[in-house]
């Protein structure tokens, strides 16, 4: 390489540096510039992001002052609204107690008024039921005495009957027993007449059996009957 190449190169490498150095210094310019405008964007930014955080708080200090207003306010329509009810409900129930001691008042009214007026029947159906239980126990007693007396004279009539009757019957008694006693007197007699009759055929049988085997007279063989008859003779009978 000649020494002019060598100057040229020299030249050119200088002027490069140069140009370097002058875009170096350039980009250095730019880079502060453009970190003035960062900074400046930044702060603006931030200027805008105070500003609104302070809009942003002064809208909630306001929405919350406004929430609050408007919630005192309900509270105090609330409480309020509360207080009619509460009066309200009061009112009402002084006017139903009102209305209540008055209807008991007025039952308490028709209670008396309808006890008087039951005293009052009961009264009335009490005396009717002693005028009609006297006016029955003197209807009864009056058929007590009529039952009495009828009774009396019936059995009255009735003694005189059986007295009557049993006259009648003692004497009819009597009658039979007459003719009862003439009837045993006559078959006592009848059985005694036919007792003497069996008796006197017995004895008589016997009697002629006694002079058929014996040969002895009829007064010895009567004579030996009687003693037979009279047990005398041991060990013989005569049946009848």
């Amino acid at each position: 390489m000649t020494e002019y190449e060598e100057d040229q190169k020299e030249i050119k490498a200088k002027e490069e540096a140069e140009r370097l150095e002058v875009e170096r210094k350039e980009q250095i310019d730019r880079d502060h510039e453009l970190g003035d405008l960062m900074n400046k964007e930044h702060d603006r930014l931030a200027e805008e992001a105070r500003k609104e955080a302070a809009e942003a708080e002064r809208l909630r200090i306001e929405r919350e002052a406004k929430e609050k207003a408007e919630r005192d306010d309900r509270l105090k329509k609330e409480a309020a609204e509360q207080a009619r009810l509460e009066a309200d409900r009061k009112a009402q129930e002084e006017k139903d107690r009102i209305e209540r001691e008055k209807q008991e008042a007025e039952q308490a009214k028709f209670r008396a008024e309808e006890q008087a007026a039951q005293a009052e029947r009961n009264r009335i159906a009490a005396e009717e039921q002693a005028k009609a239980q006297a006016e029955l126990a003197e209807q009864r007693r009056k058929e007590e005495a009529e039952r009495v007396e009828k009774a009396r004279i019936e059995a009255e009539a009735k003694a005189k009957r059986d007295q009557a009757i049993a006259a009648e019957k003692a004497k009819q008694d009597e009658i039979d027993r007459q003719n009862a006693e003439a009837a045993r007197v006559k078959q006592d007699q009848e059985q005694r007449e036919a007792n003497k009759r069996h008796v006197g055929s017995i004895r008589k049988a016997a009697k002629e059996d006694l002079m058929q085997i014996a040969g002895v007279t009829e007064e010895i063989a009567k004579a030996i009957v009687l003693k037979i008859n009279a047990k005398e003779v041991r060990n013989v009978e005569i049946k009848y």
